[in-house]
């Protein structure tokens, strides 16, 4: 309710405002979890690219390798 430009809070609205503050607080730590989950995936997959890249073949497939006899 407004009276002279102020809110009054009844318990129902009180109660309504509780609750969803509570959620917010669940959601925020839901997103936070999700965050870091990102992360650490985001870590995991950059070291595996360079493990891969350090074991990919780095002269082209149809290249010749020739051996000089001594």
């Amino acid at each position: 309710m407004v009276h002279e430009g102020k809110l009054e809070l009844t318990s129902k609205v009180s109660d309504e405002l509780a609750r969803i503050l509570f959620y917010d607080e669940q959601i925020s730590k839901q997103m936070k979890k999700y965050k870091q989950e990102a992360a650490q995936w985001l870590v995991q997959r950059q070291t595996s690219k360079i493990q891969r890249n350090a074991y990919e073949l780095n002269y082209a497939p149809d290249s010749i390798l020739m051996d000089k006899k001594k």
